[in-house]
């Protein structure tokens, strides 16, 4: 595969302690030369990040930025520094396939005005049943139209500002009230037609149904409450 053919602004939040996100930023170095890589973590990596750039070329588009520990306030720190139309968000835990990269640049040049995101695929090595959590994270996208943060959200610079970006006032589900003022704003929310791969390492370490319990409890906190006051906003107000 040649080099992509848009420049994207790619947002990573990374936690304390994680460094998934280093093998991660070796998966860009297909990306074009007008693109960016904009790591956000509260405690600074810099070594980290200039020899985990140099493996994939990017290393003089690759930056990082120091912000507090609340996801929508990073979000939109990095977000100010981005330089180009398209804003995609990773989670450092997935990987970016080639293939992954083409189906981006086919969904957002046909659908511009849309929010798009990826469904979810564990490697081979997964444990079977695990591919219950891709399941559902594939229904609740489809039948409500709420794909979360981890899902690689990519849209462009002008469909951010149309919603207001992410609430700095929430310490979490940010990535929820972002999806559902776009929806308020009737902006599409749009599947890319290939799923991204994202990492086993939660279930090997912490077991299947410690993660199922926890990924559900997260999931109804942050889906069902929030969609009956969507609903209400849309139908009611």
């Amino acid at each position: 595969m040649s080099e992509s053919r848009i420049d994207l602004s790619i947002i990573v939040l990374t936690t304390p302690g994680d460094l998934s996100w280093t093998k991660l930023v070796g998966d860009f170095s297909l990306l074009s030369t007008g693109s960016e890589i904009i790591l956000v973590g509260s405690k600074p990596q810099s070594d980290l990040v200039e020899s985990s750039a140099k493996k994939s070329d990017t290393a003089d588009r690759t930056f990082w930025i120091f912000a507090p520990e609340n996801r929508a306030t990073q979000l939109n720190l990095a977000l100010q520094k981005c330089k180009n139309r398209w804003i995609w968000i990773l989670s450092p835990e997935c990987r970016v396939s080639p293939r992954a990269l083409v189906a981006l640049e086919e969904s957002v040049q046909k659908h511009p005005d849309s929010i798009h995101y990826f469904d979810l695929d564990l490697p081979a090595e997964a444990p079977p049943i695990a591919r219950l959590n891709s399941l559902a994270s594939w229904l609740r996208a489809r039948l409500l139209g709420l794909p979360f943060g981890n899902q690689g959200i990519c849209t462009s610079r002008e469909t951010l500002e149309k919603t207001g970006a992410f609430d700095p006032n929430l310490n979490t589900n940010e990535d929820v009230a972002f999806i559902y003022q776009a929806k308020l704003k009737r902006i599409e929310i749009r599947p890319i037609a290939l799923p991204l791969q994202v990492s086993n390492k939660k279930y090997s370490h912490e077991g299947w149904l410690n993660v199922t319990s926890q990924e559900f409890r997260e999931s109804w906190k942050k889906t069902f409450p929030s969609y009956l006051s969507y609903l209400k906003k849309r139908w009611l107000d």
